[in-house]
């Protein structure tokens, strides 16, 4: 993930292998969010 802004910024990121951009001011539910659709998580990892 990048947090630097500009829109040349975020499509250089993007191109090199950077899964997400968050801009600033971050509001407190995207960063968890945005992880949230990164990860897959297996049900059976959830219930141990």
């Amino acid at each position: 993930m990048s947090h630097i802004g500009g829109s040349i910024s975020v499509q250089k990121n993007l191109q090199a292998g950077l899964n997400a951009h968050l801009s600033k001011p971050v509001q407190p539910d995207v960063p968890f969010e945005t992880l949230e659709n990164m990860v897959q998580v297996d049900e059976a990892d959830r219930t141990g």
